[in-house]
C-alpha cells in the first residue's frame, strides 16, 4: 500500500549513510541497490527494515491447513477486498484471534536472522 503514496519514495536494498538537519529538514544520504548515493532534502524519514514472510506450513500446531486459519497478510487483504467476510463462512465473524510473531522467534525451525 505505501506504493500508492503520491508523496513517497521507496528505497529497496538500501543503507541510510547519513542523516543531517533538523525537524522538517533532513538532508539524508542513501546507498542505493545500485551503490550510488542519493542525497535527499526531507521533512520527514521514516525508515522499515523490512522483513521476510514466514511460510506457516512449517508449524502445523497452529493449524494453518484449516479453512479459516489465515496469515495476518492473507487476513489484511481478505478484509479490504471483502469488507470482513469470511468466505468459508459466507458471513462477517463475530470474534477473531490473532497469534503473532509465529516462526519468529524460534530457535530451531524458525527465520535465519
Amino acid at each position: 500500500m505505501v506504493y500508492l503514496g503520491t508523496n513517497i519514495e521507496v528505497f529497496t536494498n538500501s543503507e541510510v549513510v547519513s542523516v543531517s538537519g533538523g525537524i522538517g529538514d533532513y538532508n539524508v544520504d542513501i546507498r542505493t541497490a545500485g551503490g550510488g548515493i542519493r542525497t535527499l532534502n526531507v521533512g520527514t524519514v521514516i525508515i522499515a527494515t523490512g522483513s521476510k514472510v514466514f511460510d506457516p506450513i512449517a508449524l502445523p500446531q497452529y493449524g494453518y491447513r484449516f479453512p479459516n486459519v489465515l496469515t495476518s497478510v492473507e487476513f489484511e487483504e481478505l478484509n479490504v477486498a471483502l469488507r470482513g467476510e469470511c468466505p468459508s463462512l459466507g458471513k462477517t465473524p463475530k470474534r477473531v484471534s490473532f497469534v503473532q510473531c509465529v516462526g519468529s522467534r524460534m530457535e530451531k525451525g524458525g527465520p535465519s536472522h
